[in-house]
């Protein structure tokens, strides 16, 4: 075999590698999105008496949203969270709760409405 010959044997495996591993990356992202999906399901599942009542559940960009309200969490003007929240939040951690591979961020926002009948917070290394 000439020069020529082998370069193109070696350009032949080297494209048959990547094509191989690109195919094995395909692969890896779909089955990623199989279980994005699985999951955003089972989420919108244990959530769906909660939808429209102040909650969504949505995937974008590789991520799943759920979003509660604060109507859904708590009365205005308060910080407690009252029974339907506590529910709500029930069915979420039980509906991901075998999840091992989850990264988990929580924000909050409230009203402008003052807090009514609140005891006094307190922060970490405090007594009262």
């Amino acid at each position: 075999m000439n020069a020529l010959g082998r370069r193109v044997s070696e350009k032949q495996a080297a494209l048959a590698e990547r094509e191989a591993k690109l195919a094995e990356l395909q692969a890896e992202l779909a089955a990623k999105d199989t279980a994005m999906k699985a999951l955003k399901d089972r989420v919108s599942a244990a959530l769906t008496g909660f939808e429209g009542k102040g909650l969504t559940v949505e995937q974008r960009n590789g991520r799943i949203y759920v979003s509660m309200e604060n109507k859904l969490l708590f009365p205005s003007g308060s910080a407690i969270v009252d029974a339907k929240g506590k529910e709500a939040l029930t069915k979420l951690a039980k509906a991901i709760e075998n999840e091992k591979d989850l990264s988990i961020l929580v924000e909050g926002h409230t009203d402008t409405d003052k807090i009514k009948g609140a005891a006094p917070t307190r922060t970490a290394g405090t007594s009262a």
